[in-house]
């Protein structure tokens, strides 16, 4: 998929071939993360620079779309700040802590 941001003959057909392999994974994919959240109530998204900035835009659209329907918390943070709250020594099974980046 990343080649085709460097190619000048960019069409609607080569992205759609290039995303299909993508799109027929989907629905197993989902439900593998149906059963690993299961029991999940927090998610921590920690990251810094563009990966934190990424994460913001997630952990709001998890907010607006699912809301409180969800029964989960969602967090972002700087990794430096992460690391010195006082949860972090207290997180249990309930706690998804997802280390991103951009790069």
């Amino acid at each position: 998929m990343k080649d085709l941001l460097t190619k000048a003959n960019v069409s609607v057909p080569l992205v759609e071939e290039a995303l299909a392999p993508t799109v027929k994974q989907l629905a197993d994919v989902a439900k593998a993360g149906a059963e690993l959240s299961e029991g999940v109530e927090f998610v921590y998204l920690v990251s810094s620079g563009g990966g934190l900035h990424i994460d913001t835009g997630i952990s709001w659209w998890c907010k607006t779309f699912f809301g409180q329907k969800a029964n989960i918390r969602y967090e972002t943070y700087d990794a430096s700040v992460f690391l010195s709250l006082p949860m972090i020594d207290t997180a249990g099974p309930s706690t998804l802590v997802m280390l991103t980046s951009k790069s």
